[in-house]
């Protein structure tokens, strides 16, 4: 059950409050609500934004079927990142955050996992700013951006898995990565899966950092087109640095991925990785990429 006594239906007669599993949550009374329209039919959430007595906030109602997704299923076949066991996992990525990174990071403050019948959602208090746009990632958000990840990286684990409790010890990564890559394997492409599952078996890594796996900017806010938040923490887990910086080869231009290299400073060789990472991620469906050639065959920026 929801909780009544605090529901207030918007126009058009949904509640935003309605069929949450929130029984022994005390959710603020609605003054009013606005709903945003989804960016993708997949998304993993429905957001609304709500005027409530204590304050602005935002609403995000988990959609019943995001863990069907190919980007997590594969997630929790990798990580072991279940999105309907580890909602309220956001919380605690929430509050280490904040203290690697000079972004605004959202204050959670509910975080419910589904229950029966019923959806999960997070709260959490209403940042300032903008929906990020690529044409925004000029070289002065770049290095924000820079920094930003620098300070994720600066803590490292001697486990891999979900952030909160890794549990995968450094030598069980190629096995792991070699399974999932072989059950995603697709027999149109066999050569291409061979090739990445053979450079996959012969990783060795040395450490995981917090790494955001579905690395995008609208995943951010900004202030007048400058970086100021992070707002979407799904997918935060425990993996190999080198990771994130195949993501990047497919966010950034060339002009991008020198001004981030500039300001990052060290960064890792991708060669014996890049392969292997980047089937991975095409399995995930994360940009929504269906041609293996041309993602296998973006161009490298580190």
């Amino acid at each position: 059950m929801t909780q009544d006594s605090n529901l207030t239906t918007r126009p058009g007669g949904q509640n935003p409050y309605q069929g949450l599993n929130a029984q022994l949550v005390p959710l603020p009374k609605i003054i009013s609500s606005h709903y945003q329209p989804s960016l993708y039919a997949d998304s993993t959430h429905q957001l609304c934004h709500l005027q409530t007595e204590q304050g602005n906030k935002v609403l995000k109602r988990l959609n019943p079927n995001a863990h069907q997704q190919a980007f997590w299923r594969n997630v929790q076949a990798l990580f072991g990142l279940d999105l309907n066991k580890h909602l309220n996992h956001q919380a605690w990525c929430s509050t280490q955050l904040a203290g690697l990174t000079d972004l605004a990071i959202p204050q959670i403050e509910w975080a419910v996992n589904p229950g029966e019948s019923l959806q999960g959602f997070v709260l959490a208090a209403k940042l300032n700013g903008e929906t990020g746009q690529a044409s925004w990632m000029n070289q002065a958000n770049i290095d924000i951006f820079a920094r930003h990840l620098k300070g994720l990286h600066q803590i490292s684990y001697a486990n891999w898995g979900v952030w909160q409790q890794p549990q995968n010890p450094l030598t069980d990564w190629p096995h792991k990565l070699t399974q999932s890559l072989k059950s995603w394997m697709n027999p149109t492409d066999h050569q291409a899966w061979w090739s990445g599952i053979k450079q996959a078996e012969a990783i060795r890594i040395h450490s995981a950092v917090p790494t955001m796996l579905d690395l995008r900017w609208d995943q951010f806010l900004f202030e007048q087109q400058q970086l100021s938040a992070l707002v979407d923490l799904d997918a935060f887990v425990l993996a190999p640095v080198e990771l994130s910086w195949v993501i990047l080869e497919y966010l950034l231009d060339e002009h991008q991925a020198w001004w981030f290299a500039q300001t990052y400073g060290e960064r890792p060789d991708l060669t014996p990785v890049r392969e292997a990472y980047r089937l991975w991620l095409f399995s995930t469906n994360l940009l929504g990429e269906s041609d293996l050639t041309r993602w296998m065959t973006a161009p490298t920026r580190f």
